[in-house]
C-alpha cells in the first residue's frame, strides 16, 4: 500500500519538462569520455571508493561487530540467551541508525548551502573516523548503539552531499549515467571493504579493525 501511494505521488510530482535526454548510446567509450571530461569527477569517484573501502565495517558488518562485543560484555549468559540479547541489540541499533538518517537527509540541503558541499563531505568523513574509533574503544554494546546515531551523518548527509556534488560536475544530458557510475564506484569500494573486513575479523577482530580503518580515514 505504501509503495503504491509513494509511486502515485512520485508520478504526479515529477516534472517531465525538465528531463534531459541524450542521443549517445551506453558504451564503455561513452563512460570513458565522461570520466575524462572532468578530472575532478574521476578523482572524486576514486576518493569515494577509497572511503567506502575503509568505511565498510559500519555499513554491512555492524551486526557482526555487535556479536563480538556482546560475547565479552555478557559472559554469564547461555548460548540461547546470548543470541537473543544480540538479536535485540542489533535490532535496536539498526532502528536508531535508520531514525537518525531521516533528519540529516531532510536538512542536508540546508547544511550544504550554509557550509558548502566540500566542507560537508569532509565533515561526514571526520565523523566516520570518530564513530569507528569509538566503536573500537567501546566494550559496552549499549554505548555503541548510541554512537550509531551518527549514522545519519556518515551515511545520510554524506550521500546527499556526494550525489549533489556529482550532479554539478556532470552534463545534464548525462546525469543518470554519472550517478550510475558514482554508485558503481561505491559498490566496488564496498565489495573490497567487505573482503578486508572479513579478513580482519578472522585475524584481529572487527572491533580492532574499526580502529585501524578509522586511522586510515
Amino acid at each position: 500500500v505504501f509503495f503504491v501511494v509513494a509511486w502515485i505521488i512520485a508520478y504526479f510530482s515529477l516534472n517531465k519538462k525538465h528531463e534531459y535526454k541524450t542521443s549517445k548510446s551506453p558504451s564503455f567509450k561513452t563512460l570513458r569520455e565522461l570520466l575524462m571530461s572532468d578530472r575532478r569527477l574521476l578523482f572524486f569517484f576514486l576518493f569515494c571508493l577509497t572511503y567506502y573501502i575503509f568505511n565498510s565495517p559500519i555499513l554491512n558488518m555492524i551486526n557482526i561487530y555487535y556479536s563480538e562485543i556482546c560475547v565479552s560484555y555478557f559472559p554469564n549468559l547461555s548460548a540461547e540467551e546470548l543470541n537473543a540479547k544480540i538479536g535485540l541489540i542489533v535490532g535496536i541499533a539498526f532502528a536508531v541508525q535508520s531514525i537518525f538518517e531521516l533528519p540529516f537527509m531532510f536538512f542536508a540541503n540546508f547544511f550544504i548551502k550554509r557550509y558548502g558541499t566540500r566542507n560537508v563531505i569532509l565533515f561526514t568523513m571526520f565523523v566516520a573516523f570518530l564513530r569507528m574509533m569509538l566503536y573500537g574503544l567501546s566494550t559496552n554494546p549499549w554505548f555503541s548503539v548510541v554512537v550509531g546515531a551518527t549514522h545519519g551523518i556518515t551515511l545520510g548527509l554524506f550521500w546527499v552531499a556526494a550525489v549533489g556534488y556529482v550532479h554539478t560536475l556532470i552534463p545534464k544530458s548525462q546525469n543518470s549515467t554519472g550517478q550510475m557510475l558514482f554508485n558503481t564506484f561505491l559498490a566496488i569500494g564496498t565489495c573490497i571493504g567487505n573482503l578486508l573486513t572479513g579478513f580482519m575479523k578472522d585475524t584481529i577482530s572487527i572491533q580492532n579493525g574499526m580502529m585501524v580503518n578509522a586511522t586510515v580515514i
